[in-house]
């Protein structure tokens, strides 16, 4: 997790597009500025979110990685008009999910391992189909679990560093 701190000069506004598998188009609008002398980004799906947050000339510390030379903004805070992406202390829901999600996964291999023990699929018509079902499910749980898991650490992680400066 990276920090900066310094004040926002260039602060241009725009749109991008993102298009997924399934033929939806997503709408991000950005801030783009240089904050302490290197190039910043912050997206958003909100368009007030991003034309109200910055100005130029205030004061931030934000937290986030860089990526093809542009530090990616994943928490901010705005000394200047005391405002913040996130409160200091974030909801648990995203952990609760991930960890959720991969004990129902767990559950599932469990489940398998029992049935496949005992022989006890033999009897069941289709058998194979519906374990090889319930291998996949329970593994792609697991890693949506994982997912979550990981994303909700990042996040805590820039909380804690616009916060406590990095020291966590």
């Amino acid at each position: 997790m990276e920090t900066n701190r310094g004040s926002v000069s260039g602060l241009e506004f725009g749109v991008e597009f993102s298009e997924s598998d399934d033929n939806n188009t997503t709408t991000w609008y950005v801030a783009k500025f240089e904050l302490n002398g290197k190039p910043t980004i912050y997206r958003s799906l909100s368009r007030g979110e991003v034309h109200d947050l910055f100005k130029d000339g205030d004061e931030l510390i934000v937290a986030g990685k860089t990526k093809d030379k542009l530090f990616r903004i994943w928490a901010y805070r705005n000394l200047t008009t005391n405002t913040a992406s996130h409160p200091s202390e974030r909801s648990p829901r995203g952990r609760a999910l991930g960890i959720i999600l991969s004990l129902i996964g767990l559950a599932a291999f469990v489940v398998l391992g029992v049935l496949g023990a005992r022989g006890s699929f033999k009897s069941i018509p289709n058998a194979y189909y519906y374990l090889w079902l319930l291998f996949v499910a329970g593994l792609t749980l697991i890693v949506v679990g994982v997912v979550f898991l990981r994303s909700d650490k990042n996040q805590r992680d820039a909380i804690k560093a616009i916060y406590y400066g990095g020291h966590f």
